[in-house]
């Protein structure tokens, strides 16, 4: 292994993934309140049917303001008052969401089950269930449900690309590829791609990695695939092609951690100590409590000849690993400072 994958392989780390916002948190004097609101217009208001809209009203606001426990109260009261089976299936559906967005499991498909059982060949509901038992580690169970989808709707990509998840998270990287594959590239987003470069490569199939992320690019700007094109590129060894993904990664975001780290290494490997801590520097700003700047540093400064410097950093890094290969890495480089005289 040359120095520069050795150095790719200690910078490594996941290309980060966004998170769901489902609207802004209900304190809970504003629950207390909007609680106690409800049932003074429920005293108010005659007819059923009013009533069940005005539940219907409050429980949708508490449950997009993440007042699940509010709204778990008012959709039980809901199906308290033997609704249509419409109605019913709606109420054990938002059950069943918010018990999954606090990743209740158990609950979540227990409601799942209960709408299910009342439209046996919904596919929204089987989804929503293969989902949670996808989520659980429950891959066998999610096979079936997801395959299930399939044997009504061939055309489902939902249910392929999430089989294609179930083989991937198992390492069976052919099975896996099966699936997503068939999947229409319309459909196609970062997960995806990520999920199935992965395959590739872990088949040794960079040729057809390489196309994937390059026909993805030719539709998509896209900073993070940007960044795994790198990767591949540095992993052929072609590493002009991964500076230049690299540097359109970081033109599209300049917050990119990952890319200024590759940077730095690839400028380290060239000997151009100035920009490698250039890069390193950005890097730093943007978080600096992580090992793998450190231990770049490390490097540099050992260039450098500042030993008891060096010796810092790898100390540094060795304090800041947050896995076994990066802390082992970080003690063997302590260790070699340490020995040096």
């Amino acid at each position: 292994m040359n120095k520069l994958a050795a150095a790719i392989i200690l910078a490594s780390i996941f290309i980060s993934c966004s998170s769901v916002v489902y609207g802004a948190a209900m304190s809970n004097e504003e629950t207390t309140y909007k609680t106690n609101e409800l049932s003074s217009k429920l005293d108010e208001v005659k007819k059923k049917k009013d009533k069940i809209t005005l539940r219907e009203e409050y429980a949708e606001m508490f449950f997009q303001n993440e007042a699940y426990a509010a709204a778990a109260v008012v959709y039980s009261a809901l199906l308290e008052m033997k609704p249509s089976k419409k109605k019913k299936a709606e109420y054990y559906i938002k059950l069943g969401d918010m018990e999954a967005i606090q990743k209740s499991y158990n609950e979540s498909l227990a409601y799942y089950e209960n709408a299910l059982s009342l439209y046996k060949n919904n596919s929204d509901i089987k989804r929503k269930i293969g989902d949670i038992l996808l989520q659980s580690n429950l891959y066998g169970l999610a096979e079936e449900r997801f395959k299930d989808i399939i044997k009504s709707d061939k055309n489902s990509d939902y249910a392929k690309k999430k089989l294609g998840d179930i083989y991937y998270r198992q390492k069976k990287y052919s099975k896996a590829l099966e699936y997503y594959e068939s999947i229409s590239p319309l459909h196609y987003d970062k997960e995806i791609i990520a999920n199935f470069t992965d395959c590739y490569k872990s088949l040794n199939n960079y040729d057809k990695a390489v196309k994937l992320v390059n026909d993805f690019l030719g539709e998509h700007d896209d900073s993070d695939i940007y960044l795994l094109s790198g990767f591949l590129y540095a992993g052929i060894g072609d590493i002009a092609k991964a500076e230049e993904r690299f540097i359109s990664a970081l033109q599209l975001n300049e917050t990119n951690f990952a890319a200024y780290i590759h940077l730095a290494a690839i400028y380290l490997n060239n000997n151009d100590i100035k920009k490698s801590e250039e890069m390193l520097n950005k890097a730093g700003i943007i978080n600096s409590y992580t090992a793998v700047v450190d231990m770049l540093h490390a490097r540099i400064s050992y260039r450098k000849g500042r030993l008891y410097e060096a010796r810092r950093y790898a100390a540094n890094a060795v304090l800041k690993a947050k896995t076994p290969f990066l802390k082992q890495q970080s003690q063997r480089m302590l260790d070699f400072f340490n020995e040096k005289k």
